[in-house]
Parts: structure tokens; C-alpha cells; sequence
């Protein structure tokens, strides 16, 4: 996710000024230091909270979670830190997670639990994606089917993924996809699919 630092810090300095808009930050970096044969699924840990009122305290903050993180590879503990934050704040009406689109969710088996407290909070969960326009990994399609969250990119922004009927195509960055039960498939040749979904 870090690779993706800058338009993080930049979404942040312009979501922020709104006074009281988010209640809290959590940064998780998979782990701290331990190595990828150490980090055991739902007990991965690496979480840096801050309350979200002050922005160069939530900056601080993110820089502290990005140094503290040298496991070194790809995967990310997403779910866990989902389900962290609704613990630490299960009155918030929304979930934001900001992720890397091309990073795998290492604890994907966790999004039933996830989807379980969602209803129970009625909570509404919003996936912003960075770096989609170089592909997307159905674990963050299969993580909004399952939650009915919406997913945003730079140039798309899909409301209550889970309501997109199967076998309809959808099209983000120049890239055509199918959606299926529980994933998202990318379509070399659309000839022949369903007309592309034009959401606002």
C-alpha cells in the first residue's frame, strides 16, 4: 500500500479539513516486523490508531505505521484491520478502507465474520482503491459483494457492488470486467458480454 503514500497523504489533507468528519484513523502495516511465516490470520496485528480530528497527528501517525512494517511481502491483513476498527468504534456508521488494488487480502476468509458485524452494526463499508487503473483483484470485488459495500477508483465510483446482477459487465480504466457470485473476472475480448454498466 505504501508505493501508493502520496495520493494517501493527499486524500487525506483534502478529506480532513471537514471538522469532526471521520471519528478515527487506523494505519496497519501486516504485521510490524514479523515475517510472512509469522503472521498467523485475524492475529497479525500492526495497528497505529489516532483520532481523526488533527491531521498532522493522523500524517504522524501513518508515517509511524509505515516505518514500524518490514515483512516484505504483499499481501495485506485487510479483514483484521476491518474488524479491529469496528471494535474500537462500533457506533461509526461508516467503514473506509483505502487499499492497494493490486495487493492481495491475506486474510479473505475473515470477510463472513466482517459481513456478519456489518449487518449487526449496520455499518456501511466503502473500498477506495489506489492503483486500479493497472488492474483489479477480485478479492476486493468479492469483499464488496459480500458486505454490500461500495468501491470507488479514480474514475468509477459502483454503489451496493452486491446488487450487480451476474453476468453483467462492467468497464474501469480502459478495462472490461464480468461480474459473477462472489468475483469479478477480467474480459480480454467484450465481444459479446452484456452492455457496459455507465454508473454515475
Amino acid at each position: 500500500m505504501y508505493p501508493h503514500g502520496l495520493q494517501v497523504l493527499s486524500w487525506l489533507k483534502l478529506n480532513t479539513l471537514e471538522k469532526n468528519r471521520f471519528e478515527m484513523f487506523v494505519f496497519f502495516n501486516d504485521g510490524d516486523h514479523k515475517q510472512a511465516g509469522e503472521k498467523i490470520i485475524g492475529q497479525t496485528g500492526g495497528f497505529y490508531q489516532v483520532p481523526g480530528n488533527d491531521l498532522a497527528t493522523v500524517i504522524d501517525t501513518m508515517i509511524q505505521a509505515q516505518k514500524g512494517g518490514t515483512g516484505g511481502d504483499a499481501q495485506e491483513n485487510d479483514i483484521e484491520a476491518l474488524l479491529y476498527s469496528q471494535a474500537l468504534c462500533p457506533s461509526c456508521q461508516t467503514l473506509l478502507l483505502i487499499a492497494d488494488a493490486k495487493s492481495y487480502v491475506r486474510d479473505i476468509q475473515l470477510v463472513p465474520e466482517l459481513a456478519r458485524r456489518c449487518a449487526k452494526n449496520k455499518q456501511k463499508l466503502r473500498i477506495i482503491l489506489c492503483g486500479a487503473e493497472k488492474g483489479l483483484l477480485e478479492d476486493y470485488w468479492y469483499l464488496a459483494q459480500m458486505t454490500g459495500a461500495s468501491v470507488h477508483t479514480l474514475d468509477r465510483d459502483i454503489e451496493d457492488a452486491n446488487q450487480l446482477p451476474e453476468g453483467e459487465t462492467i468497464r474501469m480504466h480502459g478495462q472490461s470486467y464480468q461480474v459473477y457470485k462472489n468475483g469479478l473476472k477480467l474480459i480480454k475480448n467484450p465481444k459479446g458480454t452484456k452492455k457496459n454498466r455507465q454508473t454515475p
